[in-house]
């Protein structure tokens, strides 16, 4: 080992000789060493056994650094290596006792491979998955797909005690894509296609082996229920065609039939008859139809457990179960498992392999399989019922990631058919109604005892997942768009064209009235899915997490101390206050009949339970409510304005609506703080189009118009109906490429007339969004669609402000608390663990970059609170990993070439056509940079710092329980920034709360009873 391992000093000539004649030879004998020596029976003694075990330590250590080279790897894959580490495994898992040390041959080069530890699952001399040799592998499989690196751990493989601790742990995303940049070239390659061969039958494996006779049994039970969703479909769709066609036939029967020869067509008041007539029958008789009973679990074979196992019990996440037989717990099976397929779908080397496994998983007997195989473990365990949640709600994103439906059918189960997607929905609402039951009685105990970090992720991924949901009903199209004009056109055609040979009037009632009809049914159709869905244990569960969320702010279950224990909270609760909220609003929109419910919730709240409600998250409650009732109403809008441009037959559906801060050449004057963006998609025959539009005014109640007042009828807080007016209207194909800006907030779209549109969302969740759907809605395919970019300008000018030795905990924009805000520019703020900074960036000095820009590494703003200093940490010089950065750039442009290659035909591991590759699209960037002509972004006038103070002076934080969300800092001079949504302040309360609690200084909350005049609540 000592001379495989030697690349300096004297021993440096004898170890490359050794490395270049004799390391083969040397492996294939160590592995037969190896695997004589696993298949000794110690029969119990433990002498015997620890002699054993050092030999295979020494042979483990050998293989190890052989691993550990580049070039000896060949000589650690071939079939009979496999079959050798099989039989290692095999003979650890019959012939050791459980507690002794592990023989962690799956983490040599030889167990990087998930065919090889796959063959070891599923053969006919498999490992037993109740033990921990199973376990091992498992964990294997799930860091080479997750792109764990080996050569920064120790020399000697890591035993079952670590590998349960990582899996106890919930994902963290952002240092999942972190370990990424430590894998070496050979890591990097070879995960890659250890990726692209796992997508393709890898996730049926792995299920199958987890599956036993307990699993297939619930999963029955799951299939059985995929019946009743699908006669639901029906039932709802046949029933919306009963109403049509009988609230048609009213309206003809009223209709005066002898006047039919002498109506004005043109006559604006015949118009104004027949549509409010014909829409007046409709929503009488849709109004009159009863809603179908809501998914609950009483209605199904499963049932909910009355409560959570508790995770303060010492027993709790125990590895190894009682008996002595060396068993494991089931979660820390199922755990890797999920970690192997969440590392597919976050941090696959490909959007067409991560599309490919999404594909697979919309199969409604996979999902049966991954929900029976939860009922065999604990729920909180591991938390593999939240890392379930986080799976499905990437998988069923149908938003983000639209079904294909030109694709070939897959018969009974596939999702292009809609009531197959409905089908998939209800199960996953089913499934988390069985986990609200317990998780309300956990929540209705929360003035004793808080909820459990365990229990808190839980509800942040309920929260995730039912939002997606929501986002989703409406992908479920119960009538195609023409299907419905085709239907109304039956009724009584032919009486009207017998009293008008021409058809002209029967066709003008057609257009005025049975027309709009069509953008009413499937919305009634998905009212229906939204009460069957969205119950109210769902809503009374929603609201009891958003009222924790909020205590947990003001020091809930914490006490009065900031401390480490009260910022190490945020990182278990993020998404509960953003999904959570987005569903409740979605539920009040699509479904109003839930509004008691709801109220009635957050009454009880308050009421009983002495939790209050901030003032400034009701505000914002209310504004998101008014935006999703102007989403609703918009699209009627605008179909009429397509149809004034000579669009036939329009159909606008919105897919984002977004209120901000806009500079466009095609506004007045160019920037308006008064704007709301909205994305649509509209399909005219058979033809399907993305518009990006700015409007403005028709819309008041939020907190960048709050000040001015749009309407003069409407209240400042309520929904205002008035018509916008269209500023600008572009279409999405003519979308060059996107800048995701720094933070959270903006972005830039740039167009191909070289024109760009700098976009700051009130909202700071709203960007994502807005971005995802921009780009989807650019163009069909992957390949043609806009250009994603991070605005790498924005961000060393920060840098340059700021210094890199400070580290960036938030960032946003808002305004200074000191006037209206109409006519006021919005300012950068800054918070980092020792200065406060506020900023003005002057747009003007922007320019888009070109493609270079994707070479230089992009930060985040969610850094761990507390960084873990274990084996697994990847803590680094500042200049090696700006190094490993730059390597990291350079192998994802290497993986690209190679995948060019292959579609061309090529040969994708040719190192030479690669490289040649590379150096030919390097020569051609300055044809196809995206940069503007002329000078670039002048970073170091882009920021201007209007004030830099030191957190180490900070002396008093008041978060003022106004309407709008304040926050006043004493930092030597009173600082009062007024954000423009409660999220982007609480962001900056858990930001204060990190850097004084590095600080090493003592803060103590409290509720002060003196407020200004003008409020008439206490703050904390």
């Amino acid at each position: 080992q000592k001379v495989c391992e030697a690349t300096e000093g004297d021993s440096a000539e004898t170890g490359q000789t050794f490395r270049t004649k004799h390391a083969s030879l040397a492996t294939a004998q160590v592995f037969e060493i190896l695997v004589r020596n696993s298949q000794r029976d110690t029969y119990g003694n433990e002498e015997e056994e620890d002699e054993k075990m050092t030999l295979s330590q020494s042979c483990l250590a050998f293989l190890m650094a052989v691993s550990s080279f580049h070039e000896l790897r060949d000589c650690m894959r071939d079939q009979e290596k496999a079959r050798s580490c099989a039989t290692v495994l095999k003979c650890e898992e019959m012939l050791h006792r459980p507690t002794v040390q592990d023989v962690t041959i799956e983490q040599t080069w030889t167990g990087r491979s998930w065919k090889v530890l796959m063959n070891c699952l599923r053969s006919a001399d498999r490992l037993d998955s109740r033990k921990k040799v199973a376990f091992r592998a498992l964990v294997r499989i799930a860091d080479v797909l997750e792109g764990r690196t080996d050569s920064v751990h120790k020399k000697v493989g890591s035993g079952v005690t670590r590998l349960a601790s990582r899996e106890k742990q919930m994902w963290d995303e952002a240092a999942i894509r972190h370990q990424l940049l430590f894998l070496d070239d050979g890591e990097w390659d070879d995960r890659t296609e250890q990726v692209q061969s796992f997508c393709v039958d890898g996730p049926v494996d792995l299920l199958n082996y987890l599956l036993n006779s307990d699993t297939k049994e619930v999963e029955k039970k799951y299939a059985e229920l995929a019946d009743p969703a699908i006669t639901f479909y029906s039932e709802t769709r046949n029933s919306c065609i009963q109403v049509v066609e009988q609230a048609q036939k009213e309206f003809f029967d009223d209709f005066d039939k002898s006047s039919i020869g002498s109506v004005d067509i043109d006559s604006a008041d015949d118009d104004e008859y027949a549509s409010k007539r014909g829409r007046d029958i409709m929503m009488e008789k849709l109004s009159q139809v009863p809603r179908e009973a809501a998914v609950t679990d009483g209605e199904s074979f499963l049932h909910a457990p009355e409560k959570f196992v508790d995770t303060r019990s010492p027993d709790f996440e125990y590895f190894f179960l009682p008996g002595g037989l060396g068993h494991i717990s089931r979660s820390f099976i199922v755990a890797p498992s999920l970690r192997a397929l969440n590392a597919v779908l976050e941090v696959a080397p490909s959007r067409t392999s991560r599309d490919q496994v999404i594909a697979r998983f919309r199969d409604l007997r996979l999902v049966h399989k991954l929900l029976s195989l939860l009922h065999s473990t604990d729920f909180l365990g591991c938390h593999n019922a939240a890392k379930t949640l986080r799976l499905l709600s990437i998988v069923f994103d149908l938003v983000e990631t639209p079904v294909d439906e030109s694709a070939p059918e897959m018969g009974h189960y596939s999702l292009a058919l809609p009531s197959t997607r409905l089908a998939c929905l209800d199960c996953l609402m089913r499934f988390v109604s069985l986990l609200v039951q317990p998780l309300l009685t956990a929540l209705k105990n929360t003035h004793q005892t808080p909820l459990s970090r365990h229990e808190l992720t839980l509800g942040s991924e309920i929260c995730r997942l039912a939002f997606k949901v929501s986002q989703s009903i409406p992908t479920v199209m119960f009538f195609r768009p023409g299907e419905t004009i085709q239907l109304m056109k039956k009724q009584d055609l032919a009486l009207a064209l017998q009293e008008d040979p021409e058809g002209d009037v029967f066709e003008k009632v057609h257009r005025d009235v049975w027309a709009d009809w069509k953008h009413r049914v499937n919305p009634w159709c998905w009212e229906r899915v939204y009460h069957r869905f969205f119950h109210s244990d769902m809503a009374v569960a929603l609201v009891g997490l958003l009222i924790f969320d909020l205590s947990l702010d003001a020091g809930g279950s914490t006490g009065n101390a900031i401390d480490a224990n009260f910022a190490s909270l945020r990182s278990a609760k993020v998404g509960i206050g953003q999904f959570a909220t987005d569903v409740l609003c979605a539920m009040l929109v699509q479904n109003p009949g839930m509004k008691y419910e709801i109220l009635e919730a957050f009454a009880m709240a308050e009421t009983f339970f002495q939790r209050s409600v901030r003032p400034s998250f009701l505000h914002e409650l209310l504004s998101r409510m008014n935006l999703g009732l102007y989403e609703k109403a918009i699209g009627g809008l605008l179909t009429a304005h397509e149809e004034g441009r000579g669009v036939r037959n329009p159909n606008v559906v919105c897919r984002r609506v977004v209120s901000a801060v806009v500079q466009d050449p095609g506004l007045p004057g160019g920037a308006t703080p008064d704007c709301t963006v909205v994305v649509t998609q509209m399909s005219h025959g058979p033809v399907a189009s993305g518009q990006f539009w700015l409007l403005s005014q028709g819309f008041t109640g939020l907190p960048l118009v709050s000040h001015k007042t749009a309407c003069a009828v409407c209240a400042r807080h309520e929904f205002c109906p008035a018509p916008p007016e269209v500023n600008v209207r572009r279409d999405l194909s003519e979308l060059k490429a996107v800048y995701r800006g720094f933070g959270e907030q903006y972005l830039i779209a740039l167009w191909k007339n070289n024109s760009w549109t700098t976009i700051i969302c009130e909202k700071t969740h709203d960007r994502g969004f807005l971005l995802g759907a921009m780009e989807l809605l650019s163009a069909k395919t992957m390949n043609t669609r806009a250009r994603i970019f991070d605005d790498v300008a924005f961000q060393k000018a920060v840098l340059a402000k700021v210094g890199r030795e400070e580290v960036l905990l938030c960032a946003c924009f808002a305004t200074l608390d000191g006037g209206p805000f109409w006519g006021k520019a919005p300012r950068f703020f800054v918070l980092t663990d020792k200065s406060y900074f506020e900023m003005e960036v002057n747009w003007g000095k922007w320019r888009p970059q070109g493609e270079d820009s994707d070479d230089i590494t992009f930060m985040t703003l969610a850094p761990p609170l507390f960084q873990d200093e274990g084996e697994d940490a990847f803590n680094v010089a500042p200049d090696l990993l700006e190094e490993i950065q730059q390597a990291h750039v350079a192998r994802e442009k290497r993986t690209a070439m190679g995948r060019k290659l292959q579609d061309n035909g090529a040969d994708s591991s040719d190192e030479e056509d690669i490289a040649e590759m590379i150096e030919l699209e390097d020569q051609e960037k300055p044809h196809v940079v995206l940069a503007i002509e002329g000078p670039g972004t002048d970073v170091d006038s882009l920021l201007s710092v209007h004030r830099k103070l030191d957190i180490g002076d900070l002396e008093d934080v008041c978060f003022e329980p106004t309407s709008h969300p304040r926050l006043t800092l004493n930092l030597g001079a009173v600082i009062t920034i007024e954000f423009w949504d409660d999220s982007a302040r609480e962001s900056w309360r858990w930001g204060l709360a990190h850097a004084l609690t590095k600080s090493g200084k003592t803060f103590q909350r409290e509720w002060r009873t003196q407020v200004k005049p003008d409020e008439d609540e206490d703050s904390d």
